[in-house]
């Protein structure tokens, strides 16, 4: 005789306790590991694979560019359970993938602290004339253009940038972008310098998923809204050794 699939991932109710219990699962055969933490064990496995596999299809460039909030939210919550139950299942995992997070906090954590003083200093300055192509952090969007092809079309934004924005600019880096009125989730854009211009930098995107079309259709029509979108710029992101 052989355990049921279904008996060996889903402990028995009295595993499910943290008081001391002599309690021991019985096995159909006896040559089975059907203790609870064998269960535990095997119902952390399945939930690993679950959630790799979720990753593994959201990941997928046609669920990444016409569903990017189905793929953003199925990472934020699938990648940590991911995660987390992989641990569960075989503890000395933590010395494959602790690597991969530390790089993770190492290069975002900077970015972040410095988007968040920025924001802070932001916040607390006062003052100034109001330019109807300037947004809340300061920067002073210079044109916006629709770039018309075979296919579908791009939009360009083209905003000033500080000399010091400048220096620590390489080709390759991206920026996530964020549109609080639109989204509230930020999305990664590719940046570049503009040619023959030491001080202005552009974003080109395709319109394509829902977020690009609101964000296109708001660039195009802020005459008769009266304002441009708050845009919102976190970055640069990406190895300064790209080319």
């Amino acid at each position: 005789a052989f355990e049921s699939v279904w008996s060996m991932i889903l402990p028995p109710l009295p595993c499910w306790t943290l008081a001391d219990t002599d309690f021991e699962p019985t096995c159909v055969d006896p040559d089975s590991d059907c203790s609870c933490y064998d269960h535990f064990r095997n119902l952390t496995g399945v939930l690993a694979l679950v959630a790799a596999i979720v990753i593994g299809i959201t990941s997928m460039n046609y669920v990444r560019r016409n569903h990017y909030n189905l793929f953003y939210k199925a990472h934020v919550l699938m990648a940590p359970l991911a995660i987390i139950t992989t641990l569960l299942h075989y503890n000395k995992s933590i010395l494959y993938i602790a690597p991969s997070i530390l790089y993770y906090v190492a290069s975002s954590a900077p970015v972040m602290m410095e988007s968040y003083c920025r924001s802070k200093h932001n916040n607390n300055t006062k003052g100034g004339k109001c330019n109807p192509y300037a947004t809340s952090s300061g920067t002073r969007i210079v044109s916006i253009e629709t770039i018309q092809s075979d296919g579908r079309p791009c939009v360009g934004i083209t905003f000033d940038a500080t000399p010091e924005a400048m220096e620590q600019f390489c080709p390759g880096q991206y920026v996530n972008l964020s549109c609080p009125e639109i989204s509230s989730i930020s999305h990664p854009f590719t940046i570049n310098q503009v040619p023959l211009s030491s001080n202005q930098l552009r974003i080109i995107f395709r319109v394509m998923g829902s977020f690009t079309k609101d964000l296109a259709y708001r660039l195009e029509h802020y005459p008769q809204q009266g304002s441009l979108p708050k845009i919102q710029l976190q970055g640069y992101q990406g190895s300064q050794l790209r080319t």
